[in-house]
């Protein structure tokens, strides 16, 4: 995979995984996400200051399930990164995964649980932070950033989605054997 053959099917609209993750790799080094933190939490501090990374998103600790991690194994490594991110000057964004019905069917509506855990995982990041979170993400951003249920919900909550940009994640170095 070459950087032109990327260029080209970005320009024509043409999307693949290794044209994605090339030029993500290539513009993305200043944002990263952050979805293993309980294995990744060291490279990750490494990666960010040999990069200035300027934002990170982080997983919710409501996600520790679905990366065979144990709820305060998880939690500790957020934790951690959070006031890692604190001491750097690096912004931090919330990133909850939702269920996969809202990747499934398109517009659903945010059920009383979902609303919980939106607000759960604000309310999580704002104190370890020591200040409001106004911006938000979801996992599976292609599709749930088009739910309008959504983004009402998290502006019901005082926050804002925030749109797709460049970014690497942790675990294509982490678990590729790259160094930072």
């Amino acid at each position: 995979m070459n950087l032109n053959y990327a260029i080209t099917r970005l320009l024509r609209g043409e999307t693949d995984l290794f044209a994605s993750v090339t030029l993500n790799k290539l513009f993305g080094k200043k944002v990263l996400f952050v979805e293993k933190p309980h294995e990744t939490k060291d490279w990750v501090k490494v990666y960010a200051k040999n990069h200035n990374v300027k934002r990170m998103y982080l997983i919710s600790p409501l996600n520790y399930r679905e990366f065979g991690s144990e709820k305060k194994t998880f939690t500790d490594a957020i934790g951690e990164l959070c006031f890692f991110a604190k001491e750097q000057y690096i912004e931090v964004i919330p990133h909850l995964h939702l269920p996969k019905k809202f990747i499934q069917i398109k517009n659903l509506k945010v059920d009383k649980r979902t609303f919980i855990a939106i607000k759960k995982t604000k309310e999580f990041f704002s104190s370890y932070l020591g200040k409001p979170i106004t911006k938000f993400s979801f996992g599976f951003w292609r599709v749930t950033h088009r739910n309008k249920h959504l983004q009402k919900a998290v502006t019901v909550l005082g926050m804002n989605l925030t749109k797709r940009e460049f970014h690497v994640y942790d675990w294509w170095y982490y678990f590729t054997a790259k160094t930072a």
